[in-house]
């Protein structure tokens, strides 16, 4: 039996033409594409490298120079600096393009700390070879080799200290006889932008249609056999879904949590390069320098209530030097916290003399009111921002994390949360302490109020995403039965004088189906509506627009055929291309809606 084409014998050769065509073009797009982003990631690398070689060369020059200033420019392996060399390296360090955290350091010829922005690492006179044994980085100690042989360069290697990829430049310092570092955190100084993203963006979408066309070409879909339309309809609904998965696996185990005005600190060094750097800024306002008051937290309970709500409790605890507790008061203040019983919820629980610290520690219960982008729900990620004040306005005070007291600080790691905490349907990636510098555009009506302008306040930051199986079982489960529902219909659509007697129906019964369909999305629409309070539409809601749209179709498909439309859409082939057209439509908008929404 002869089965009609898509085309007639003329036109399929030009189809197949076509669709070669269109599959070289694709894919030759996406190579260059793929150059392109290539190229320009290439090049924001090497303008990074290349500042960093530039700078740290100038900053051996300049260190030669400051120390060749005094009588004795040689040194033993006894030497130390002086208090005001370390203090003009250390503002020559905070000067350099070094991001947010990066820092510097100096040794001499046996690896000896000359400077450090941590103290003690002067004061012990720590060696760097130690250093990397205590820390079993082969590559610090690789490093040190490179740069007491007199090498220059640049090295990749992943700080123990926080575990986030970075570049370290070295270059030699004759007068010290050993060289100067200086690390930057990769993703301070090289962010993902927005031209990256565009062409990722596209490198995808030239993939899918060179895809879809050589599929085409396999199956020799030109010819109309039935078994090869639905191996191309089948296999570009998978290819489809592939790239949904992919956008989803990425936004539930990828870092979302960036922003440009946030300084995140995870690491004593890194601490003490941004805190340098402030108060040099704050020198050359002429502004007094802030007192520093070592503040640490340990969460033992969260509990998110309903959409911007969320329960906390744990410990909070502050070391004041000597000397400062007539300066500076004690405590802190949780502007985030909300209801009168809640702020009143923090009890003094102990208070030591340490050393030459008071340790003062509170238990705390609080609820926090957080701002929650639900834009992604349900593969959005929640940051639990725990924000912390001084207890007075008025003083020039800055609360610094007490990192000293907790023994692990990578993020990932979860330093301040105590292990196993019970976060249900939630998976918590990363805690760790930053700053943001906010403004204030009132002095509270006070004359003596100092913190107008850009000031660091501190906050203990947990990132949690959802757990796949929860968003899977309450989010996709019902949409997924209904999916194939839909398509359970979709095939039974015949022309009626063609069905047999189990497969004819009645217009008015798959209205019936279709309006069920609708009643159990819209119901499920306005229970996550009830539960997320937002004015803009949040991503699994796109999906059931989608949804109604694909009912309100099949219904009009099913109407049109019961009325005896003669239509070719519908006509060819008992109601063929609908049926091969369900699965590749449906994906297809669902990815574009996704792309939207994630890039």
């Amino acid at each position: 039996m002869n089965i009609p084409g898509l085309f007639s014998s003329p036109w399929q050769r030009w189809v197949m033409r076509i669709s070669l065509l269109l599959c070289l073009a694709s894919f030759t797009f996406s190579s260059v594409i793929f150059t392109s982003y290539w190229n320009e990631k290439q090049q924001q690398q090497e303008a990074v490298l290349n500042l960093g070689q530039e700078e740290v060369s100038q900053a051996a020059q300049q260190i030669n120079a400051l120390l060749q200033q005094e009588p004795n420019a040689e040194f033993t392996a006894t030497d130390s600096l002086t208090e005001a060399q370390i203090e003009s390296i250390r503002l020559l360090i905070t000067s350099l393009s070094l991001g947010k955290t990066g820092y510097g350091y100096l040794l001499d010829e046996k690896g000896t700390f000359l400077y450090h922005p941590l103290e003690e690492f002067i004061k012990q006179r720590t060696n760097v070879f130690e250093r990397a044994q205590s820390l079993k980085s082969e590559e610090i100690r690789s490093l040190a080799e490179r740069g007491i042989r007199g090498e220059k360069g640049v090295m990749s290697l992943v700080d123990p200290a926080t575990g986030e990829a970075s570049w370290v430049f070295y270059h030699p310092v004759s007068s010290t006889k050993g060289f100067i570092a200086l690390l930057v955190y990769q993703d301070e100084v090289s962010p993902f932008n927005k031209s990256l993203k565009r062409k990722q963006f596209l490198l995808g979408g030239g993939i899918i249609v060179g895809s879809f066309f050589l599929i085409v070409l396999v199956c020799r879909a030109w010819t109309g056999q039935t078994q090869s339309l639905w191996i191309v309809s089948v296999s570009t609904a998978l290819l489809l879904a592939i790239a949904i998965g992919y956008i989803w696996y990425f936004s539930l185990t990828g870092q979302s949590y960036q922003n440009s005005e946030i300084v995140e600190v995870n690491d004593p060094a890194g601490l003490q390069s941004f805190l340098d750097e402030y108060a040099q800024t704050a020198r050359q306002s002429n502004q007094t320098l802030p007192i520093y008051i070592p503040t640490g937290i340990f969460l033992q309970t969260l509990k998110f209530q309903e959409a911007n709500n969320v329960f906390v409790s744990g410990y909070i605890w502050q070391k004041h030097p000597q000397g400062t507790q007539a300066q500076v008061a004690q405590g802190f203040m949780m502007p985030d916290a909300i209801t009168a019983t809640d702020l009143g919820r923090w009890i003094e629980v102990y208070r030591h003399q340490e050393a030459e610290d008071e340790v003062i520690g509170w238990y705390f219960e609080v609820t926090l009111r957080q701002r929650f982008d639900y834009t992604r729900y349900p593969f959005d990620s929640k940051e639990i921002r725990l924000r912390l004040l001084p207890q007075e306005l008025t003083q020039k005070t800055i609360l610094v994390p007490d990192l000293a007291s907790y023994t692990r600080l990578l993020p990932r790691e979860l330093p301040g949360l105590q292990h196993n905490i019970l976060l249900p349907g939630w998976k918590i990636h990363r805690s760790f302490f930053e700053y943001q510098f906010n403004d204030y555009d009132t002095n509270f009506g006070l004359s003596t109020f100092i913190t107008q302008q850009q000031v660091p306040e501190l906050y203990f930051t947990v990132v949690a995403t959802r757990n796949f199986i929860t968003v899977f079982i309450s989010n996709f489960m019902p949409i997924i039965v209904i999916t194939f529902m839909m398509f359970g219909i979709q095939l039974i659509i015949s022309n009626q004088e063609q069905a047999e007697d189990a497969r004819k129906f009645s217009a008015l019964e798959i209205i019936s189906v279709g309006g069920g369909l609708i009643f159990i999305v819209l119901l499920d629409q306005l229970n996550l509506r009830s539960n997320i309070v937002t004015a803009s539409l949040i991503y699994i809601e796109y999906i059931y627009f989608v949804f109604y749209f694909a009912i309100i179709l099949i219904t009009l498909n099913a109407v049109l055929i019961a009325l005896g439309s003669q239509f070719w859409l519908i006509r060819y082939r008992d109601n063929l291309i609908p049926k091969l057209l369900y699965w590749p439509v449906l994906l297809g908008v669902l990815l574009v809606l996704t792309l939207l929404t994630f890039y």
